[in-house]
Parts: structure tokens; sequence; C-alpha cells
């Protein structure tokens, strides 16, 4: 009897594959245009493409890993890049059209949106004061200083304990590790459409 039912639970019956050709037509047009725009537009065919990346991975991590205390979004990596790369006016842009708008898929748009919002404009404007120094080194001091900045917030303004900031740690180990591995590829292709 035990025997028939561990060889009941081994075979496993395959459904077969439906093919949705409503599906397929939608991906094939998005594609389709997606190509256009970077054979005309590619500069804001990065842009997209960054943006929706960064806008993506921070709303899967506000609506499924929001428990979990690691901040592993590339929003920053991705405003400094842009700053850096195609300028001002394009990281401003990141901030002020996909970031919140993921925030505001997931139901989590809070004041302090508006605070980092702010933050985020400093460090750009520190981005672009540090001139052509090295995209890893920017994006280091940049974390530390959202570190230290993140440690008066919670203590001072929040009255947090020190346990949160381990976002803000979280947050330097992660885009130090995006800096360092993608920071320069991804900046020599920005300065490439720029």
């Amino acid at each position: 009897m035990l025997r028939q039912k561990i060889k009941e639970k081994k075979v496993r019956k395959f459904k077969p594959i439906k093919i949705n050709l409503t599906s397929i037509l939608k991906t094939a047009i998005v594609l389709i245009f997606l190509f256009i725009t970077f054979m005309k537009y590619k500069k804001i065919f990065l842009w997209t493409v960054l943006s929706l990346i960064a806008g993506v991975s921070k709303y899967v991590r506000i609506r499924y890993y929001g428990h979990i205390p690691i901040v592993w979004e590339p929003a920053m990596f991705v405003a400094i890049l842009l700053t850096k790369g195609l300028g001002l006016k394009w990281g401003l842009l990141f901030l002020l059209i996909p970031n919140p708008i993921s925030e505001l898929v997931t139901g989590g748009m809070q004041f302090t949106m508006f605070i980092a919002g702010f933050q985020w404009t400093v460090y750009m404007l520190i981005a672009v004061l540090l001139g052509n120094l090295n995209i890893v080194f920017i994006g280091i001091i940049v974390c530390m200083i959202d570190v230290v900045v993140g440690y008066f917030q919670n203590k001072y303004v929040w009255g947090l304990p020190l346990f949160f900031l381990i976002y803000n740690i979280s947050h330097l180990i992660v885009h130090t590790v995006y800096f360092s591995i993608f920071g320069e590829i991804v900046l020599a292709m920005l300065k490439a459409v720029a």
C-alpha cells in the first residue's frame, strides 16, 4: 500500500503548453516599439530601461519583501549614473517619474518620499560637483553620506531606534557592489549616447 502511494507521487503528468496568441502579439508589439525607440532615440531608450529596472525592483521589494531590512533596489545607483552620464535633468526626471510611481503602485507613498526626493537631489548635485572622479568612488561617497544623513534622521527627526540604520547600511553595501560591478559599464553606455 505504501509503495503504491510512493509510485503514484513519483509519476507526474505534464500539461501541454497553451500558446496564447494575444500575449505573444502584445509582447511582439512592445519589443518592436522598444527596438524602434532604441534605433531612433537611444538616450530615451536607456533612460527607460534603467528606470524600469529600478522601478520594478523597488516595487517588488516594497510589495513582497518589505519586511526584510535590506534595500536592494538600484534606485540611487540609477539616479547617480543618469546624472553623471546624461546630465542633471535626466537624473531629476528619474526622481520625479518612475521612482514615485513604484511607491504609489504599492500603496507605500509616505511623506518621507518628499524628504528623500530633496536628499537625492542634493546627492545628484554632489555627484555633479565631484567632476571626473571615478564613478565607483562617487557612488561610495554618496552612499556613505546617505548613511550619515539616515542616522541623524532616524535619531533626531523620526525618533527611531538605532536598529533602523540597518536599511542605510544595507543600502551602502548593496550599492557599493552595484557601483563596483556595473558602474563603469553603464556609465560608458550612457556617455556614448549623450
